[in-house]
């Protein structure tokens, strides 16, 4: 009983984590997004 616990205990911080990156991949992605729309809006 404790174990399993343990191992579902993991599973959410496991899950967390993956969150937290793809959180920061998305703003990363974001931001060159709109330095990418900038600098199409100066071309035109």
């Amino acid at each position: 009983m404790i174990d399993n616990f343990c191992s579902y205990k993991n599973i959410i911080i496991f899950y967390e984590l993956l969150n937290k990156i793809a959180l920061f991949f998305l703003i990363i992605l974001e931001s060159k997004l709109e330095i990418l729309n900038l600098s199409l809006i100066r071309k035109k």
